[in-house]
């Protein structure tokens, strides 16, 4: 359902469930991502269901766009009994130890003593025992997948449900709860389980006004597409469903059951072929792959960016022999590092984070954790900050060992060259020495408008106490943008080389020196840190050319930074 439309205020009863079933390959072998789509609407015994249609057509073009083969080649609409236990045999059977397979539903479900039930549209039961019969098991469906040796199933139920009427007697009722059941999920073995309901176990779901999909799979569909982690997907599809059904009697609000154990990606591999010929794999192995990385470096370009195991897009940069990072490092990114890097930065080290009652506050602790405390509220997607330049370049070292390339920040130069400025006629200046050219990227007016980038305007208002005085009087006094502090990263438009945010959202860390000529005891002998941000509002800030200094073993709540990828194979 897209967001902020309006809903009917009344749930259908029986339910309406949408199940995907992602399974993820041992690594050391060759995969194939396949999917079967089922769309029931049309039922003899239940309410129809048009949005179910909509949503099994949506689901199977989306598995397309991410390269999965879908079974049939696409939806399978309004099945009887037979014939949906019929295909998922079927499916089952074309699928190999290590694929990756997903499994999708939508339509009428039940939970009957406990145990959660798919409806077929010829389902006519009129008792509990002949609904067991005619009803599809779920757990049946699962464990056909499961015993193909999957390493992942993950089950998406998108419901909106209630006690069937169909069913009659106080001993039968009693043995009925409202909603789908919890699903009991054993990770004890070696199959990796996630179980997403489209809201909580026992409740309902809300129906969808005609010509829409549900609230549930809108956001799955646009969300899984995103280059994001499955745990950190399902996240954010939690929070648009809530934010959709906002205005309802009881907001709807999707639970999660089970565990993974590792990062799972469903987007942000290439695409048609897979790489250099292998099927697509959503479990990234550099050793696996290695040969076929050199290619893919080679063939990236602004159209088809190379991806790694995190979800980060690099493209080229004339004028540079590396790959740049179309995106600030994310929060998802530097967690990964955060969590699952041995090595430790010292923490001597001083990173500010913001507060609305006071100039600065200190943040006190390890420093390769002030990312989590920055003082305001920040998602996976937005652009990491309080990073010291330590812990930066930690992080381009942990990732390197793990993708088996060199990351590194960027120079100054190469920054230069991303923005799309040229400064070949002075490139042997330090950058403290060059000249503040008032190089403005699609501003045309002052204030600029608020699709141009995430700088410091109304909507800021009280919010940075130490600069309000000169907000007020800055030209940018009437600007205003969406967000107070970090955008999440892309946005708002690229420029001219595919790069974004390289104007506002964050400042940028780059590994050059602000002014080598000076001693190293010098206040200003810090690394150069490029662009604006959030908090900026003055005019010669917002210059792409604009250079600020960060010292060694600091941090601040407005700066960022972007990775680069070195590699022979880059010309």
């Amino acid at each position: 359902m897209p967001r902020g439309s309006k809903r009917p205020s009344l749930p259908i009863l029986p339910c309406l469930l949408c199940l995907g079933i992602i399974v993820f390959p041992p690594l050391a072998q060759a995969q194939a991502r396949k999917a079967i789509v089922f769309g029931n609407a049309e039922y003899l015994a239940f309410p129809n269901l048009d949005d179910s249609a909509r949503d099994a057509n949506l689901m199977a073009k989306t598995f397309s766009k991410l390269g999965i083969a879908v079974h049939g080649g696409g939806a399978s609409l309004n099945l009887t009994g037979d014939q949906m236990v019929e295909e998922v045999d079927a499916f089952a059977d074309t699928l190999r130890p290590g694929d990756e397979a997903f499994f999708f539903f939508s339509g009428h479900g039940i939970q009957l003593e406990g145990l959660n039930y798919l409806i077929p549209s010829d389902f006519d039961a009129k008792t509990e025992s002949l609904a067991k019969r005619k009803a599809v098991d779920l757990y049946e469906q699962l464990e056909k997948l499961e015993q193909r040796n999957c390493r992942l199933v993950v089950m998406f139920l998108d419901c909106c449900r209630d006690t069937p009427s169909f069913i009659t007697g106080e001993a039968s009722k009693k043995s009925l709860n409202k909603g789908l059941a919890e699903m009991k999920v054993d990770t004890s073995g070696s199959t990796e389980i996630m179980v997403c309901f489209s809201t909580m176990h026992g409740k309902v779901s809300w129906t969808s006004p005609n010509g829409t999909t549900s609230a549930f799979t809108t956001a799955l569909a646009e969300e899984i597409q995103r280059p994001a982690e499955l745990s950190s997907v399902m996240k954010a599809v939690g929070r648009r469903v809530r934010e959709d059904t906002k205005d309802e009697e009881q907001p709807q609000t999707p639970a999660i059951y089970g565990n993974l154990l590792n990062d799972y990606f469903l987007a942000g591999l290439p695409r048609s072929g897979g790489m250099d010929g292998l099927p697509q794999t959503s479990a990234f192995n550099s050793n696996t792959i290695q040969e076929s990385v050199s290619s893919r470096l080679q063939r990236a370009s602004k159209s088809d960016p190379f991806v790694n195991s995190l979800g980060m897009r690099f493209v080229p940069v004339e004028g540079t022999n590396v790959l740049f990072s179309v995106w600030e490092t994310r929060v998802s990114d530097f967690m990964s590092f955060s969590e699952n890097s041995s090595s430790r930065v010292s923490t001597d080290a001083t990173v500010i984070v913001h507060s609305d009652s006071e100039p600065i506050k200190l943040f006190e602790g390890r420093p390769d954790l002030a990312y989590r405390a920055c003082g305001f509220p920040q998602g996976p997607d937005h652009p990491v900050v309080c990073v010291t330049p330590e812990n930066a370049r930690a992080f381009c070292d942990w990732l390197s060992k793990k993708e088996g390339v060199i990351y590194r920040l960027p120079s100054d130069a190469e920054w230069s060259c991303a923005a799309g400025l040229d400064e070949s006629k002075n490139v042997l200046l330090s950058p403290a020495e060059k000249s503040v050219t008032f190089a403005l990227q699609g501003i045309q007016s002052v204030p600029p408008g608020s699709d141009v980038g995430n700088l410091l305007g109304k909507e800021a208002s009280g919010k940075f106490y130490n600069i309000q005085s000169r907000t007020v009087m800055s030209p940018f006094s009437s600007h205003m943008d969406a967000y107070v502090f970090t955008a999440p990263v892309g946005t708002y438009p690229p420029n001219l080389n595919g790069i974004f945010d390289i104007f506002g959202n964050v400042k940028e860390l780059t590994i050059s020196i602000y002014n080598p000529s000076l001693p190293e005891s010098h206040q200003d002998n810090g690394y150069s840190v490029r662009g604006s941000s959030f908090r900026t509002n003055e005019l010669n800030g917002v210059s792409l050319s604009t250079r600020t200094a960060l010292q060694r073993g600091q941090g601040f709540y407005e700066f960022g930074f972007r990775v680069v990828i070195e590699s022979p194979s880059v010309r």
